[in-house]
């Protein structure tokens, strides 16, 4: 004789579960303009396979999906990889193996109440992948025509969960971007402020400033204010018997020949302040050859050897 607990559990084990999907599918713009046949095949079955959950996030593993479908694993990837990059309809994740529907959470539930309310939350509670918890809640913008159980779950998540509504998630990328326009406008600033330089009776003298003091003045002007303390004493009196207004001249020098380069490639202070600044010195200073003399250097070289002259073939010499 079979108990009533027995019958209870054949009972539910035998139950049949439903997905909801309305006859609106078809008349769909997207489906109708964008899906082909394949595609609205495995829709349905993203929609409808024994593993969807009420959440919308279940796993999802490509070689069970090919077998009911009878594609390919291959095949199946290239549509999971369709629908998330061009659909912008699923978020899957490849180290979980686990799939999040757009919307579904807005369509699945009818009715709600407290047992579809804790259904939702373990099934949020099984979700290894916590992002596809957030492209959910992200997906369902409006809450003003969900189901009342999905609202109240959305704000569950969000208050106690630590999830963030799609409004704040906006805000914060929108301080990011401003952040990130402030560093980029702060480098361009400070790479290309134009250097005057305004040599004053006690600059010229050097009787009343110190060594430090002509440094000092000489780092505010440089571009990349890196390496500091590794300035030298030794550098620092050179510096000063270099001149004020030398200096400068050599400090404008560089600036102009970085102008567009990335930040990688402009030297630190400490490097240029230890020595590499007497290139850019009156006595020493090469202006970079143009894109035209480089190119022609070659052919130059090759002639001066015959001839023993230097030549330039757009008039005149170079010494």
């Amino acid at each position: 004789m079979v108990n009533l607990a027995t019958k209870q559990s054949r009972k539910v084990s035998t139950m049949a579960i439903y997905r909801n999907v309305k006859t609106s599918f078809w008349e769909d713009e997207k489906v109708i303009d964008e899906f082909s046949a394949e595609d609205r095949y495995f829709f349905l079955y993203l929609l409808t396979n024994p593993q969807a959950t009420q959440l919308g996030i279940y796993k999802l593993v490509p070689r069970t999906t090919a077998f009911y479908l009878g594609y390919s694993k291959e095949v199946v990837m290239v549509l999971l990889d369709r629908f998330e990059t061009k659909y912008h309809m699923i978020k899957y994740s490849n180290e979980t193996s686990e799939i999040a529907i757009k919307n579904f959470l807005r369509h699945s539930i009818i009715k709600g109440g407290k047992p579809v309310m804790d259904c939702l939350k373990k099934e949020e509670r099984a979700v290894k992948n916590k992002e596809l918890v957030q492209f959910i809640i992200d997906s369902i913008s409006d809450k003003d025509d969900v189901n009342g159980t999905v609202k109240e779950f959305i704000d569950y998540l969000v208050s106690e969960k630590g999830f963030r509504a799609e409004k704040e998630r906006n805000k914060e990328k929108d301080k990011e971007k401003e952040k990130e326009k402030d560093k980029d406008k702060d480098k361009e600033k400070e790479n290309n402020v134009d250097v005057t330089c305004h040599v004053t009776s006690n600059v010229t003298s050097n009787d009343t400033l110190s060594d430090d003091d002509i440094f000092e003045m000489m780092w505010a002007l440089y571009p990349k204010k890196r390496g500091k303390t590794a300035v030298s004493k030794k550098s620092k009196k050179a510096i000063r018997k270099v001149g004020y207004e030398h200096m400068c001249r050599a400090i404008e020098r560089y600036k102009k020949e970085i102008v567009g380069k990335d930040e990688q490639y402009i030297m630190m202070g400490s490097t240029f302040f230890n020595g590499r600044y007497q290139d850019y010195l009156d006595e020493n200073y090469e202006p970079p050859k143009t894109y035209s003399e480089r190119m022609a250097q070659p052919f130059l070289d090759f002639l001066n050897k015959g001839t023993g002259a230097s030549l330039n073939p757009l008039g005149g010499s170079y010494d």
